[in-house]
């Protein structure tokens, strides 16, 4: 799943009880004053590309069997784990598309 095509399932839900139901990798929790849910992912970057070249996926081993189906491993690094906080679809839609947004953000 890609990370757009995640964004979009999410801004469909309509509520943020589903919203937990969806994904594994997003947990509600307070912060402050508002409630805020937490995205986690694994990244591996290019080692010579861009950063639109990474691969990304939910878990470590996902990421890991990504980079050998798609390419050497000496092409990318070692996965990443990362983590944001978004407050809903349109937070979260804010800051995929912000520009320095994307596979970069966390």
């Amino acid at each position: 799943m890609t990370a757009l095509s995640l964004l979009l399932s999410v801004m469909k839900l309509k509520d943020k009880s589903q919203k937990i139901c969806h994904c594994k990798t997003q947990w509600r929790f307070r912060v402050g004053t508002g409630e805020k849910m937490k995205m986690t992912y694994w990244i591996a970057e290019s080692v010579e590309g861009d950063k639109t070249d990474a691969i990304i996926a939910r878990t470590k081993h996902d990421c890991e069997q990504k980079v050998l189906a798609y390419a050497s491993p000496s092409e990318y690094r070692q996965p990443v784990k990362k983590s944001f906080l978004y407050e809903d679809a349109f937070d979260l839609f804010e800051m995929a598309t912000a520009k320095d947004g994307g596979r970069g953000m966390g």
